[in-house]
């Protein structure tokens, strides 16, 4: 559908105003006028992303897969996040479920944001922001009305698309610390809130003009260390999120312990689902370090390229493992091992390399 100006002529459409614009019709060009353009283009969109709705690659058990292949061993958690993401894709929800990821340093929450974005960034805008670096309203810095600036632009400026993003907010857990000076972590939280409620944010369109925004109906997905939290819950052994057992008693204490940590409780009930992703062992880093073949052949055509052969033993991987479970860097942390120990490798006289 183009849009260029035209001679004054009266749409063919209403045939009461001065046609403007040319839209592209099963193939034939009409001119029309502003508002004509304005609702088939409204319609327009909406056949596409009713078209992206009955996608077979957004079933449940299709986006569950695609998580689960990339984040190993956090299947519970992998099923809640593909959950939260079916529903909101196929517009099943009454009330958002907005989510809260909460995982130590390398347990997979940034790796979750990738891999929704990869997937399915091609039919909805998928953002991953720092929300740390975002500041309250009136202050300077970045304001959230730019992320809804950006979900519209990479939208191709469809309003209908960009209503329905997906804005994953990493290091969420450094605005909900209790501040000690000017309390700024509390107004961003409140600024947070509104943005989750529901604003309508001013976004400039491609000609100048400006569309508003309804935030309303966009997922917002937080993502958060919290080592206090998590520290915690490991030494009561207390699960995150609600079971089915009388025992969810205990698991409500999560919202008072973020609460106790600065959260504010209305911020907090927005998040109908709080997900934990746990911190991996050194057999399951072992595991997950050995099923990323794209890693491995980046090592090798390395070596190979300066003529040399490279093996890794099995007892130098478990050992990386081990020191990254022990640092608590996780994956992240097992491949810092290896490049500090392949980077002296690889200026080792001779063809055949051993680590």
């Amino acid at each position: 559908m183009n849009r260029i100006y035209t001679n004054e002529k009266t749409c063919p459409l209403c045939h009461k105003n001065k046609a403007m614009f040319t839209l592209s019709i099963e193939g034939e060009k009409i001119q029309v006028c502003p508002t004509c353009y304005q609702i088939v283009k409204i319609e327009s969109d909406r056949r596409k992303t009713k078209n992206i709705v009955n996608d077979p690659k957004y079933t449940l058990d299709r986006i569950y897969q695609m998580l689960s292949d990339s984040v190993i061993e956090q299947n519970h958690a992998m099923q809640q996040i593909a959950l939260t993401i079916y529903k909101h894709i196929q517009q099943k929800e009454l009330i958002r479920t907005n989510a809260l990821i909460v995982g130590p340093t390398g347990s997979g929450k940034t790796e979750v944001a990738r891999q929704v974005e990869k997937y399915c960034g091609k039919d909805y805008p998928v953002l991953i922001e720092d929300i740390s670096a975002y500041t309250p309203a009136g202050y300077k810095g970045n304001d959230l009305s730019e992320m809804v600036q950006h979900a519209y632009d990479i939208s191709d400026s469809n309003k209908e698309k960009a209503e329905r993003a997906i804005i994953f907010l990493d290091e969420f857990d450094k605005i909900i610390e209790i501040d000690t000076e000017n309390g700024l972590n509390f107004l961003m939280q409140k600024s947070l809130l509104k943005f989750i409620e529901g604003r309508k944010i001013p976004v400039t369109k491609r000609d100048g003009q400006v569309e508003y925004i309804d935030t309303s109906h966009m997922l917002f997905i937080c993502l958060g260390a919290f080592p206090e939290l998590i520290k915690n819950r490991e030494c009561s052994k207390i699960p995150l999120g609600f079971t089915e057992t009388r025992d969810h008693m205990k698991s409500i204490s999560v919202f008072q312990e973020l609460k106790n940590d600065g959260m504010i409780s209305e911020l907090l009930a927005r998040f109908r689902a709080i997900v934990q992703l746990n911190k991996l062992s050194p057999k399951s880093l072992y595991n997950i370090v050995i099923a990323k073949k794209d890693m491995w052949q980046e090592y090798h055509s390395l070596f190979y390229e300066q003529g040399k052969n490279l093996t890794i033993t099995k007892e130098t991987l478990q050992n990386a493992c081990y020191d990254a479970y022990k640092n608590g860097t996780g994956v992240r942390g097992v491949h810092q091992e290896l490049e500090m120990i392949l980077s002296k490798a690889l200026f080792v006289d001779g063809q055949k390399i051993e680590v």
